[in-house]
């Protein structure tokens, strides 16, 4: 089992590519490596489609978010 601990992990381990994810959220590549990295707030709804897209809950994609801020 792989231990997920930020949320560019998350998206690598569903295969997913940075612009895949950036288009699902409906956000700019750039944007949306910003706050997958921890480097600009994410809203609410960014956190829900996220999860979606990741197949995480809410909890688990803020507690990544946190963690890549840290990172």
């Amino acid at each position: 089992m792989i231990c997920i601990r930020t949320l560019r992990e998350a998206r690598l381990e569903k295969k997913l590519t940075l612009k895949e994810t950036a288009q699902f959220l409906g956000i700019s590549e750039c944007y949306c490596s910003m706050l997958l990295s921890g480097k600009r707030r994410m809203s609410l709804e960014n956190a829900e489609k996220l999860s979606k897209v990741l197949d995480l809950s809410i909890d688990e994609v803020n507690s990544l978010y946190q963690m890549s801020k840290s990172g």
